[in-house]
């Protein structure tokens, strides 16, 4: 009976990815910050240029999720 009870606790081995395809991932994650930082920079930009007329639309670009 006692090794009924180990074989219910026993979990599937986790396998780790291989190291290169996990380095790939996080190269896109660090040029889709960097796009996104240059994207916050021009709309800081163009907020300063259009003064009042940029106030509102910022806004809503904020909430937008892309």
């Amino acid at each position: 009976m006692g090794a009924d009870d180990a074989s219910s606790d026993w979990c599937p081995p986790v396998v780790p990815l291989p190291y290169e395809e996990e380095e790939e991932e996080e190269e896109e994650e660090e040029e889709e910050e960097e796009e996104e930082e240059e994207e916050e920079e021009e709309e800081e930009e163009l907020s300063q240029h259009n003064g009042e007329l940029w106030k509102g639309r910022t806004k809503t670009v904020k909430n937008v999720s892309y």
